[in-house]
C-alpha cells in the first residue's frame, strides 16, 4: 500500500542536459530508446519525474520532444528544478521540497 501522494509504480528520473543531452535514471540514452521504456513504465502504472538543466533559457528540441513522449504515453509527470529531484514544482509555479523515500538527496 503506498501513502497518500506516493506514486503507485515505478519512478523513471528524466533529465535533459543543456545540449539537449538525455538521461534516465543515470544513463545516457536516446529519444529512439527512450520510447519503449515510457510504454512500459506506463503499463506498470508509472511516473516521470523530470529535470532539465539551464529551465530558465529556451529549452532544446531534445526537451521538448521528451515532454511530448510523456504526453503521448499519457504519463503523469513531476517537475523538478534541482537535478537531485529534491524539490518539486506545483501547479501553482511554487516549488516545495519533495518529501518520501524516492528522492536522490
Amino acid at each position: 500500500m503506498t501513502a497518500p501522494g506516493e506514486p503507485r509504480g515505478p519512478i523513471v528520473r528524466i533529465q535533459v542536459g543543456k545540449a539537449g543531452e538525455i538521461w534516465i535514471d543515470g544513463a545516457r540514452t536516446t529519444l529512439e530508446a527512450l520510447r519503449p521504456r515510457l510504454a512500459e513504465l506506463r503499463a506498470r502504472d508509472g511516473v516521470v519525474w523530470y529535470h532539465r538543466a539551464a529551465a530558465g533559457a529556451e529549452p532544446p528540441p531534445e526537451a521538448m520532444a521528451v515532454i511530448q513522449l510523456v504526453i503521448e504515453h499519457r504519463l503523469p509527470i513531476s517537475m523538478s528544478l534541482r537535478p537531485d529531484f529534491s524539490d518539486v514544482v506545483r501547479a501553482d509555479g511554487s516549488v516545495a521540497p519533495r518529501r518520501g523515500p524516492n528522492t536522490l538527496s
